[in-house]
């Protein structure tokens, strides 16, 4: 401290005077304390300045001290400093408003209190206050507290944690003290695989201990799970200033209760028609077959799409389409961290192309043959899987979007071009996210990995998504041809090979 400071200051650690009031120690606000009937003991005859610490609050990283101080030989403001442990110090005026002081000090009048604000570490601190003498007499201790610093860092508990049908659960709540806002929690299970999701469900008796947090910081994850024992962890992952938290780990065995993971849902068509898809979406019957060739070495039926120009559907004349819808429930309800695997095989015949922008009647080529998408009315897919314009031999390429609209598109193109004239097996992996931080994506073809794990956007905010395959295209002078084989739907990769 300056030289000044240091005179004035000169013999206060000496002193240990008695202050009014009652303290409560906690890590959140104290309540003030009202101005003493009987004035404080180092206010007597001596010259000493002599106040209150009215109340201390602490937030992450801060502990704030208030109260009032006043020097006998002046009616003026004098300094408060304050001290945490001892060493760190911060200095301001007693000069605010203080009505109630100036009542019970007349000569002294009103505008004597004072707040200062200090950092400090997570943990618990002593905060002493000193008013800083003017005149005669020395400066004095007006008070100290022992205060509990939060950290910065999310915290928050593991409720329960519940095996099923290859499958765990774990569920719990997770605050950050940085925001009111719900904070994403990761799950590890076995050290390896991971999934996330929003601590944004309702916990109102957790919103009852932490009021400024308030109710909506409940989370659910439930992860895939071989049969067997597994250690399954929890993180809150950080906002703001500070570190990403493990909430604690639990050590979870099936006991035969988690079952190999079970055979995927088939959408297929062995019973000779389409009935086990939700709908249908087609200008003309035609345009939808049960076929056996190209023959298929798993599946003796497979589904033939075809779409020649004007198979408009929508009442529009810009798009058309043949395709197989599956609804939300037969796509397994996707929703923020959940983790599901597809699979099934497409056929392109030879000499497929898809018109170039110049070629195309509405000057905008496109042809899609898979697609999640939004389970709203409207929009882009999800992910979606087409074929490149406008080149000799097409090429696959893969979008992806979610959140909030079209500032989350991703693509992957890919730089062969698709093989013609044969079965195609696909194996897609979806973490299903809003944003990167949790969307991720899979993508294998004919054994060889295409996309590995990719952050990206691939749910739209407040939607679940559905499945359709076929084609989808913009409006061609061409007809186009694709065959699927039944689509597998599991948890696991392994539950839908084959």
């Amino acid at each position: 401290m300056n030289m000044f400071l240091a005179e004035r200051f000169r013999s206060h650690r000496i002193l240990s005077l008695g202050v009014a009031g009652t303290f409560l120690a906690s890590a959140s606000l104290i309540a003030a304390s009202p101005v003493p009937a009987v004035v404080p003991t180092n206010s007597g005859p001596s010259r000493n300045p002599y106040g209150v610490v009215d109340s201390t609050r602490t937030a992450p990283g801060a502990v704030t001290a208030t109260g009032w101080a006043i020097d006998p030989d002046t009616s003026g403001p004098i300094m408060v400093q304050m001290y945490v442990d001892g060493r760190t110090n911060a200095v301001t005026w007693a000069n605010l408003s203080r009505p109630d002081v100036g009542k019970a000090y007349t000569k002294a009048g009103p505008n004597h209190g004072y707040t200062l604000t200090m950092p400090a570490t997570a943990g618990a601190h002593t905060v002493c206050l000193y008013g800083i003498n003017t005149g005669p007499g020395i400066s004095s201790q007006i008070g100290c507290r022992t205060v509990t610093v939060p950290s910065h860092d999310p915290f928050g508990v593991i409720d329960t944690v519940t095996t099923g049908v290859s499958q765990v659960t774990a569920s719990g709540w997770a605050i950050d003290p940085d925001t009111s806002g719900p904070i994403m929690v990761q799950m590890y299970l076995d050290g390896r695989t991971n999934a996330v999701t929003w601590a944004n469900l309702s916990r109102p008796d957790v919103g009852a201990v932490f009021p400024a947090a308030g109710p909506n910081h409940g989370y659910t994850l439930t992860m895939p799970a071989t049969a067997g024992a597994h250690t399954v962890c929890l993180y809150a992952i950080n906002t703001g200033p500070g570190t990403s938290r493990q909430l604690g780990c639990r050590a979870v065995s099936s006991s035969g209760s988690v079952a190999p993971a079970p055979a995927a849902l088939l959408l297929d068509y062995q019973t000779g028609n389409f009935s086990q898809w939700n709908s249908q979406q087609l200008h003309r019957a035609a345009q939808q077959a049960i076929v056996t060739t190209p023959a298929h070495t798993r599946y003796a039926d497979t589904a033939r799409f075809v779409v020649a120009p004007g198979d408009y559907t929508n009442g529009g004349t810009t798009e058309e389409r043949s395709e197989v819808m599956a609804s939300v429930d037969q796509t397994g309800n996707p929703a923020q961290g959940q983790t599901m695997w597809f699979a099934w095989s497409t056929f392109i015949p030879a000499g497929t192309q898809v018109d170039s922008d110049a070629t195309s009647p509405v000057g905008n080529g496109w042809l899609l043959f898979t697609q999640w998408h939004g389970s709203g009315s409207s929009g882009n897919p999800d992910i979606a899987f087409g074929l490149s314009k406008g080149t000799t031999t097409p090429h696959l390429i893969i979008d992806t979007q979610g959140g909030a609209g079209t500032s989350t598109a991703q693509e992957w193109f890919q730089p062969n071009p698709i093989p013609l004239g044969v079965w195609n097996d696909f194996v897609v992996g979806v973490v299903w996210g809003q944003s990167p931080a949790t969307g991720r994506l899979t993508v294998k073809m004919n054994g060889a990995t295409l996309i590995a794990n990719a952050p990206c956007s691939n749910l739209f905010t407040g939607l679940s998504a559905y499945l359709k395959q076929g084609i989808y295209q913009s409006a061609s002078q061409q007809t186009h041809t694709i065959y699927d084989t039944a689509t597998r739907r599991g948890l696991t990769e392994a539950s839908v090979a084959g």
